[in-house]
């Protein structure tokens, strides 16, 4: 292989250990999301769902090895009419370990008929790549029709309705270190085709 060669395959090891090769997290890890609820479906009424969506950013301070009620969270955006403060819950299952984001006083995982209260359920067995918890894919709905364990909402102008989520997303934001560290790979690219033109001699 010439050195040409040899460069390339170089920065292109350095790419995909800078992107692709999972971060090794420390027992305490913070991760930022940005999650949709959507295409909402009543779970206790006839009322159509008043929001089209449900939007947020939150960031989150855990430790995945053990999942206890510690850690920190920081809600960065939330689209809706929902009460203050926002709380989370780790949960850990033998199927599944669970992130529930919500502000009921007591449960962060649950939403009452007749209340601003919401929830966003994460399945987390990777923090870095977690799955949102819908209807669809929930282990039942909770105990309709008076609570719905499921990503969803309820209203207090509808004290007889609560809201599910039978579609949405959850997005993983990188964290500032990691854009830092793709643009030095980036830049680390860029140095090694420069100095490969310029050990080219001419045909």
């Amino acid at each position: 292989m010439n050195s040409v060669g040899t460069n390339l395959a170089a920065a292109a090891a350095v790419l995909v250990n800078l992107v692709l090769v999972p971060t090794v997290h420390a027992t305490a890890v913070t991760e930022t999301y940005d999650f949709t609820l959507g295409n909402f479906v009543n779970g206790a009424g006839t009322d159509p769902s008043p929001l089209s969506s449900i939007t947020g950013e939150v960031t989150l301070t855990f430790d995945p090895t053990v999942y206890v009620l510690n850690g920190a969270l920081t809600v960065d955006s939330l689209i809706g009419p929902f009460a203050a403060p926002v709380t989370f819950t780790a949960l850990q299952y033998p199927m599944h370990n669970e992130l529930w984001i919500g502000n009921d006083p007591n449960y962060s995982y649950y939403i009452n008929q007749g209340s601003n209260e919401f929830t966003v359920g994460l399945f987390t067995d990777d923090p870095s790549n977690p799955q949102l918890i819908t209807c669809a894919n929930a282990s039942g709905c909770g105990n309709a029709p008076i609570t719905a364990f499921a990503a969803g909402y309820a209203l207090s102008a509808y004290p007889s309705d609560y809201w599910i989520a039978t579609a949405g997303s959850v997005v993983p934001v990188p964290a500032p270190s990691a854009w830092a560290m793709l643009v030095f790979g980036l830049g680390a690219v860029g140095a090694m085709l420069r100095t490969s033109r310029g050990g080219l001699a001419p045909a």
